[in-house]
């Protein structure tokens, strides 16, 4: 009787094997076919200059202060920008910024609230108060949306070539009509999306 299982069984792990070896060879075959449809679908996406993508995140905590006199406050600014290119060709850019900025004293207790949520910038709008201190009169979202117009139909190398002043803002007269926030973190951002 055991003679009978044992030769039973390994009848049946032979009969196994042998439909695992043709099904391998089959998934093997398609799994190689499918290979190849997909090097040549992307090389011939490359060479007709398909759209990419390109999403960056840059955070800095350089307006955080230690506590004093008056409380200490910990900021992390955060700047998202998610590209498309065409080959080198950017067709579309949207920009945003979180400010998250939390106060705490000379003891080190936290004086925020910490349970409000942190809208984006362009989430705040008019909010983010920019408008009354901009020379031209812009809130930071509508200046965000104004450089993506600005760089779309440009190259990342052109973006990465804007000139600026010592203090960051864009030189170039159709650039400083509609942006005159500093864009040290917009070119850095789309320095990270070319690498």
């Amino acid at each position: 009787m055991k003679k009978r299982i044992i030769a039973t069984v390994c009848l049946l792990v032979s009969a196994c094997m042998l439909m695992v070896g043709c099904s391998s060879n089959t998934v093997a075959k398609e799994t190689t076919a499918a290979a190849t449809t997909a090097a040549a679908t992307e090389a011939a996406a490359t060479e007709a200059g398909a759209l990419k993508t390109g999403l960056a995140i840059l955070t800095t905590t350089t307006g955080s202060k230690d506590a004093g006199e008056k409380d200490g406050l910990t900021q992390a600014y955060t700047t998202v920008a998610a590209v498309t290119l065409n080959g080198e060709t950017i067709t579309s850019c949207v920009i945003d910024a979180v400010q998250a900025k939390v106060n705490f004293d000379a003891t080190g207790k936290i004086t925020s609230e910490l349970t409000d949520s942190v809208k984006t910038k362009v989430q705040l709008g008019d909010e983010y108060g920019m408008r009354k201190a901009s020379a031209i009169g812009k809130e930071w979202n509508e200046q965000a949306a104004a450089f993506s117009a600005y760089v779309t139909g440009k190259t990342v190398a052109d973006v990465n070539g804007i000139a600026v002043t010592e203090e960051g803002k864009a030189t170039d007269a159709d650039l400083t009509a509609s942006v005159t926030v500093k864009l040290g973190a917009f070119k850095e951002i789309f320095a990270k999306i070319a690498e």
